[in-house]
């Protein structure tokens, strides 16, 4: 039995760089080279991958996530040199925690200031509903800093959901989040939520075309331009990987759905934040370029300029 590690192995190649057959009694290297490259049909590559070699998704021209297109950073080169805009959570819940039902899953993607989208985090597991709603306030409470909290949590409209949503209003009320037993020895019996209330939007599940379909259209671009990077140490990395690249015939989708699900109801996909202009830039538009001035730390004089990033000066920006 072949693996799919054995089966994605590049061909070996004979002495003039042609794929070897491993019959070449009955399929010769020439005969199996036409059937790949057959004119007449559109599929050829796509149907020669899976009668010949038994991996139909083993093609650049049918790909549409490749593996070398998956981009990742590291979290501390991430912290050091990545301005985040802002955060928000989509989440993708299973309605039942059977072997077959799909995998809850509640991604953090964050917004640079350039407008790449970062995933920084992605908790994914067949979850219990009161796990569900622990992990939802958790990716608020864990962030110290009330700018670091997401500013919107889309989770799809279902009766799940809508059920789930008294338990979540409950905490809001009380404001005593419970700890589900087998969560108990790592975070305590009840936490108090400090106020927090997630901004949760409920999204109708979309019915003009699949789930595939808008997961291709959205994400297919950003994947592979390099705008769509995930932070390295996300635990299920592998995960994410191979439902990439099994696409679209994949066992899951539930971590590249709530990935596409980044883009819901977003309008402006360019420079979230100003960047600051240069010192040339900076005296071009200024009225007295005679005035003493010192910018970005550079001390020019004794009047101080702010920067788009003084937002205690120019407003939030």
């Amino acid at each position: 039995m072949l693996f799919r590690s054995e089966l994605e192995q590049p061909d070996l190649l004979d002495d003039r760089g042609k794929p070897i057959s491993f019959w070449p009694e009955r399929f010769s290297a020439d005969f199996l080279e036409q059937e790949r490259k057959d004119p007449i049909s559109e599929d050829a590559q796509f149907l020669f991958n899976c009668q010949r070699k038994n991996l139909p998704l083993n093609t650049n021209d049918r790909v549409p996530f490749p593996k070398d297109k998956f981009h990742t950073i590291s979290r501390v080169k991430y912290q050091e040199n990545v301005p985040i805009s802002y955060r928000q959570i989509t989440v993708d819940t299973a309605d039942t925690q059977n072997k077959r039902s799909n995998y809850t899953c509640i991604t953090t993607g964050a917004w640079s200031q350039s407008g790449k989208l970062y995933i920084e985090d992605i908790i994914h597991g067949k979850f219990q509903p009161d796990e569900i709603v622990f992990w939802l306030f958790w990716t608020a409470m864990r962030e110290n800093s009330p700018s670091r909290r997401p500013v919107m949590y889309f989770i799809e409209n279902t009766a799940f959901v809508r059920g789930m949503m008294s338990a979540i209003n409950r905490v809001h009320d009380t404001g005593i989040l419970h700890v589900p037993d087998n969560l108990e020895k790592k975070y305590g019996k009840s936490r108090p939520t400090g106020g927090i209330r997630l901004p949760i939007t409920l999204v109708p599940r979309e019915t003009t075309i699949s789930k595939q379909e808008r997961i291709l259209q959205t994400l297919q671009p950003w994947y592979n331009s390099g705008e769509l990077i995930f932070l390295d140490d996300i635990p299920c990395m592998s995960h994410i990987l191979q439902e990439f690249l099994d696409f679209p015939q994949a066992k899951t989708d539930d971590i590249i759905d709530t990935v596409a699900d980044q883009f819901q109801q977003k309008e402006y996909f360019g420079r979230l934040t100003p960047r600051k202009p240069t010192l040339e830039e900076y005296l071009r538009t200024h009225q007295d370029p005679t005035e003493e001035i010192s910018i970005f730390g550079e001390r020019l004089g004794q009047h101080n300029i702010p920067t788009p990033y003084e937002t205690n000066r120019w407003g939030n920006l």
